[in-house]
């Protein structure tokens, strides 16, 4: 059985770093692509290679997707999307609890600038006092 192949097509593929440092490699390597052949006693079928890896820290994971039957695809993007709800559900996370850390540091700013405005009050108010004299 003889195979030819026939064209690829690329579906989509990124290649990134994760941090702005790159001192702190992580990367993130994702791809959809498919192989075409032509089989002499088969005709046409395809391939579909999809992956993804995540790396950061010294570790790295990788995630296959299989997608050869109607199930398998299915199953895939029931996968991508539980991950895509769960890294939105992240991000959404971060910025709320970032959100609650501005308010934080905005309350202690405030009270700070109360606890000088207080001290700086109460050193007037004794500079004010009249000193009892001495030596009578």
């Amino acid at each position: 059985m003889a195979r030819r192949k026939q064209k690829d097509r690329t579906y989509f593929r990124i290649r990134t770093f994760l941090n702005a440092d790159r001192a702190m490699p992580g990367i993130l390597l994702a791809k959809v692509t498919q192989t075409e052949y032509i089989s002499d006693h088969e005709g046409p079928s395809c391939f579909t290679d999809t992956d993804m890896t995540i790396g950061d820290c010294g570790r790295q994971i990788s995630l296959g997707f299989d997608v050869d039957t109607e199930q398998e695809y299915r199953r895939a993007v029931q996968k991508i999307n539980r991950l895509a709800k769960a890294v939105e559900g992240m991000r959404q996370a971060l910025f709320d609890a970032h959100e609650r850390v501005l308010e934080l540091r905005k309350e202690q700013k405030i009270r700070q600038k109360k606890q000088q405005k207080r001290k700086k009050q109460e050193k007037r108010e004794k500079e004010d006092q009249p000193r009892p004299e001495s030596g009578e």
